[in-house]
C-alpha cells in the first residue's frame, strides 16, 4: 500500500501511497523513518520516509528483544526491538510495524503493546519497513503473584523496615481503622522507613496499602513511596539515618526506581495530584478527588514484567509509566516525606511478586490494542 524510491543521486526519496499521493524529501529528513499521518477521506494513511540507499550505516538485522517467562494473560506487555549493522555494532530503529499472527490469542497495537487474549503460545512479527523482519513466539500465561510482606505495624519498631530522620517515625492508633505509620518528618529533612529485604522485580512487584494525609498548606506537606533498586545494605550502613534525604551521601544514585507522591510536589500547582516518577526527567502527573483530604485511599504501586510501573487508587488505575526501567538490580520499598502540622499516614502495607488480578491496567492505554491489519 505504500511505496518509496531514492533518486540515482542518493540526494531524494519519493513516497507514494495507496491513494496516489506523493512527497518528495531530502534524504537528510529520511535519514532516519518518519511516520507521517494524514486523514484522506475517512482512510487512515500512513507514510514512511526511508533511509538513503547509501547510508552508511544501514540496518543489517532486526531482533525481537526476549520476553523471559512470557506475559500474562489480560494485561499488556511492551514489546522492544534491536538493531544491528554488518560489523555487529547495534544501530537505532525507527518506525516499526507490529503483527500477531494469531488476534485471536493476543492483540497488538503500532506501538508494540501486546496484550494477551488466550493462554498459549502466539507468534509476533516485527518489520522495519519489510525488507528487516523478525519473528518470536511468546507465551501468554494466567496472572499470578506470591505474598512477600505483610505489615500491620504491630510490633513496633517494625521488623521488617528500618526507621530513618529526626524525628523517628511513630505508630498511631486510628479509630475504626487500626494502627498507621507516622512518617513524622519535618521541613529539615525528611523521615520514613525503608524495607530491610530487597526483592526481585523481573516477574513483577507489588506493593499496596492504605494512606491519608490532609494537605493544609503548600510546603512540607508530602508523602512519598518508591520502589528503588541499586541501593545496598552495605552503603546504608554507612549513612547515620538522621539527616540528608534517604540514604544521605553514602548512596550512590540508584539504578531504577519506580515512585508515588502526593502532593505531585511542593506548591500550589500540584494541590490535589498525585505523581508517578519512574527515571529522571520522565514523570506524569493527575488530579484525583479526595487527594489532599482527609479521606483514605487504597493505593497499589505495581511494577510490570516490561519495566512500566503503574499507581491505582482504590481498585483504578490512575497512571502508568510510557517506558520501562531496568529490572536486572533487587528492590526495597522506601515510604517518607514532610508532615509539618499535618499527619502522612500509612496503614497496613502488602507486598507481593507477580501482578496481582483487581486493577484494569489497561484501562489507561490511550489507543485500546487492536489486531494490526
Amino acid at each position: 500500500d505504500r511505496a518509496s524510491r531514492a533518486d540515482p543521486t542518493g540526494r531524494f526519496v519519493v513516497e507514494r501511497d495507496s491513494l496516489g499521493n506523493t512527497q518528495v524529501r531530502s534524504w537528510r529528513q529520511a535519514a532516519h523513518p518518519v511516520v507521517l499521518e494524514t486523514a484522506h477521506r475517512g482512510q487512515q494513511i500512513t507514510k514512511v520516509a526511508w533511509r538513503r540507499l547509501s547510508d552508511p550505516t544501514p540496518l543489517s538485522r532486526l531482533r525481537i528483544n526476549p520476553v523471559a517467562g512470557g506475559v500474562e494473560l489480560g494485561v499488556s506487555s511492551l514489546l522492544t526491538v534491536a538493531g544491528v549493522e554488518a560489523t555487529g555494532r547495534a544501530v537505532p530503529v525507527g518506525y516499526v510495524r507490529w503483527a500477531s499472527l494469531d488476534t485471536a490469542s493476543a492483540s497488538l497495537d503500532s506501538l508494540g503493546l501486546l496484550v494477551g487474549r488466550r493462554l498459549g503460545a502466539v507468534r509476533i512479527v516485527a518489520s522495519a519497513g519489510g525488507w528487516r523482519t523478525d519473528t518470536a513466539v511468546v507465551q501468554i500465561r494466567r496472572l499470578t503473584s506470591a505474598p512477600l510482606l505483610e505489615e500491620s505495624w504491630n510490633p513496633w519498631p517494625s521488623n521488617a523496615f528500618v526507621s530513618f530522620g529526626t524525628p523517628k517515625p511513630e505508630v498511631v492508633n486510628v479509630p475504626g481503622r487500626g494502627r498507621a505509620m507516622f512518617h513524622n518528618g519535618d521541613k529539615a529533612f525528611t523521615s520514613g522507613v525503608y524495607s530491610r529485604t530487597q526483592w526481585d522485580a523481573r516477574d513483577g512487584l507489588g506493593v499496596e496499602f492504605d494512606m491519608r494525609l490532609p494537605v493544609t498548606r503548600t510546603q512540607w506537606q508530602t508523602l512519598n513511596v518508591i520502589l528503588v533498586a541499586g541501593i545496598s545494605d552495605a552503603s546504608l550502613a554507612k549513612w547515620d539515618h538522621v539527616t540528608a534525604a534517604f540514604g544521605g551521601d553514602s548512596v550512590s544514585s540508584p539504578v531504577a526506581s519506580c515512585f508515588f507522591g502526593v502532593p505531585g510536589a511542593e506548591g500550589l500547582v500540584s494541590t490535589g495530584r498525585a505523581s508517578l516518577e519512574w527515571s529522571p526527567g520522565s514523570t506524569r502527573s493527575i488530579a484525583h478527588p479526595g487527594i489532599g483530604s482527609d479521606h483514605w485511599f487504597l493505593v497499589r504501586l505495581q511494577l510490570f514484567r516490561d519495566g512500566r510501573c503503574g499507581i491505582a487508587l482504590d481498585g483504578r488505575p490512575v497512571l502508568r509509566s510510557t517506558t520501562p526501567i531496568p529490572l536486572a538490580s533487587p528492590f526495597r520499598l522506601v515510604m517518607s516525606g514532610y508532615s509539618v502540622g499535618t499527619q502522612a499516614l500509612v496503614g497496613p502495607v502488602t507486598v507481593w511478586s507477580g501482578v496481582r488480578p483487581g486493577v484494569d491496567w489497561d484501562a489507561l492505554d490511550t489507543k485500546r490494542t487492536a489486531p494490526n491489519p
